[in-house]
């Protein structure tokens, strides 16, 4: 019983911090600007995904369980943009994509230890 009421405090907590001010509800919403936020059952943030005019507008980011970045990547009116990166748990960058047009242009792979490993430059 206790072990839940603390789960129940951690999500509200994780909601109050965060703020459901700009969460998106509805399409219209959608349309004015707000982020669309998912969590783990944990109640950590999962990922986050930014809206503007009804497509995604900014970066969408993913998140481990634990709570570190895994994936962040920017979006231009629903196109992927610039440098999407993933990362490893240990925050150690694990792959670069860079897109052109929405399209990829250039990708690579790293190992844990930082090394490229894979690359289509």
């Amino acid at each position: 019983m206790l072990k839940n009421l603390v789960n129940v405090a951690m999500v509200l907590s994780v909601c109050l911090s965060i703020g459901y001010a700009n969460q998106c509800k509805s399409k219209e919403e959608k349309l004015n600007g707000c982020i669309e936020r998912f969590y783990y059952l944990s109640g950590q943030l999962k990922y986050e995904i930014p809206y503007e005019n009804g497509e995604i507008n900014g970066v969408e980011k993913k998140y481990y369980k634990s709570g570190k970045l895994k994936e962040e990547t920017p979006y231009e009116y629903d196109k992927k943009k610039d440098v999407s990166k993933d990362y490893y748990e240990s925050g150690q960058l694990k792959e670069e994509r860079l897109y052109k047009n929405g399209k990829l242009f250039i990708y690579k792979k790293y190992n844990e230890q930082g090394e490229l490993i894979i690359s289509t430059e």
